[in-house]
């Protein structure tokens, strides 16, 4: 799901990071709370407007028919059984969020992949423009990292099923073996995304 725009990354932290971040680190950036770097962030902003066109055009999103979108799983912070995988992709986005400052209304998605030197990693990114799970999925596959290898994505607001977005089936057809889950119902199932924006904006406040 996405709205509004993020903000810049957190500076540097010591130590290196292999697989993609060598040799995109100009457009990845680490974060603190992070310091073995598998948490690492994606800022919309580094990318250009020629690069979204391609993905708009190479990786087109359509409307959904019958089993062709993903089915997210709702997940409740306060669950004392949450599983430790989900816990630690809504932490990578709630501290993601605070070590950035960034309180607007956008959307926050966490992607698990295992990275080109084989390391499990998880990315970080928002929505500017493209939607944040097409954001940061797009930017993993262009820099080969294989369909298959996109494990998990996490996002605030449930996958829209939004007209020219599709992000339900966008995710089902280029990230085909992801675990899906979510915070907050988006219009799903006959929810309201005007109660999911205001569970959103009570959620932001406790973060800061």
């Amino acid at each position: 799901m996405g709205k509004g725009g993020g903000k810049g990354g957190t500076g540097k932290v010591a130590g290196e990071v292999g697989g993609i971040f060598g040799k995109a680190g100009s457009k990845l950036f680490r974060f603190k709370h992070s310091p073995d770097g598998k948490v690492l962030g994606l800022d919309p902003k580094n990318i250009d407007p020629k690069t979204r066109e391609r993905w708009r055009n190479d990786r087109k999103s359509q409307k959904p028919g019958p089993g062709d979108k993903v089915t997210s799983r709702k997940l409740d912070p306060d669950d004392p059984n949450l599983d430790p995988k989900d816990r630690e992709m809504m932490d990578a986005v709630e501290k993601s969020r605070q070590e950035r400052g960034d309180s607007s209304g956008n959307n926050y998605a966490a992607i698990r992949y295992v990275d080109t030197d084989g390391k499990e990693r998880i990315l970080v990114t928002n929505s500017d423009g493209v939607h944040s799970e097409r954001m940061g999925g797009n930017y993993l596959l262009d820099n080969g990292i294989d369909p298959n290898n996109i494990r998990g994505i996490y996002t605030e607001r449930s996958p829209c099923d939004i007209n020219s977005s599709y992000c339900d089936q966008w995710i089902k057809k280029h990230a085909p073996n992801a675990d899906v889950s979510h915070r907050f119902d988006y219009g799903i199932d006959g929810t309201s995304k005007y109660q999911a924006n205001s569970q959103h904006r009570k959620y932001r406040e406790g973060l800061f």
